[in-house]
């Protein structure tokens, strides 16, 4: 594993396609930029924001099959 540290970072574009460009993200000691190709503005997202959100994002989605077995339990009787 490669640790950021200081000015160090590290750009990648990936697969992930938005309004026709690629996507493409730039990881920082402390944040992530994340911008389209060919863009000149982008977004700074701290590590701790996407942590945050990947929980949430984790927690609805149990949440919801939670909820549809209950509704299958329900159609059975």
């Amino acid at each position: 594993m490669t640790r950021l540290t200081g000015e160090n970072r590290v750009r990648r574009e990936t697969c992930a396609v938005v309004q026709r460009r690629p996507l493409v993200i730039e990881l920082r000691a402390h944040t992530v930029y994340l911008r389209l190709k060919g863009a000149r503005w982008c977004y700074d997202v701290d590590y701790q924001s996407i942590w945050v959100l990947g929980a949430k994002k984790v927690a609805e989605q149990a949440r919801t099959e939670r909820q549809n077995r209950r509704k299958e339990r329900k159609r059975r009787w």
